[in-house]
């Protein structure tokens, strides 16, 4: 019985003319946070269940990467522990007095402005 012959792409290499595949530490990249996070805890052997899994890695994935978009610059290139040590994850407190909900943030945070450059144009009203 004859096994099967992987084949792998290959980056071009740099040269005169020549320019390496742009999108390969950026695959490499999304692969590792998916394999380290989410893809190490699939729940069973099931096909339905692996695929709601999976619909729901997706989600969560592509809100992760838009939110430092939303956020500014300084997280735009971070991956995605950081964004969601720094913007998702937050030692926060929420209050209600007179119907008004109040989130009570942590004092001298550092991403701050980013968080909630992000909250108010995740929660702004519609155009």
């Amino acid at each position: 019985m004859a096994l099967p012959r992987r084949v792998y792409r290959q980056p071009v290499p740099a040269g005169p003319g020549r320019r390496p595949a742009p999108w390969s530490r950026h695959h490499r990249t999304v692969f590792a946070e998916l394999i380290d996070g989410p893809l190490a805890h699939l729940p069973s052997g099931r096909f339905n269940a692996n695929n709601a899994w999976l619909s729901c890695i997706a989600i969560a994935h592509n809100l992760t990467r838009a939110a430092p978009t939303l956020a500014g610059r300084p997280h735009h290139t971070a991956r995605a522990a950081t964004i969601r040590r720094h913007l998702i994850n937050v030692a926060g407190r929420i209050t209600r007095h007179a119907r008004e909900v109040t989130i009570h943030l942590p004092e001298r945070w550092p991403w701050q402005h980013n968080w909630r450059r992000l909250f108010t144009t995740a929660h702004a009203p519609p155009a």
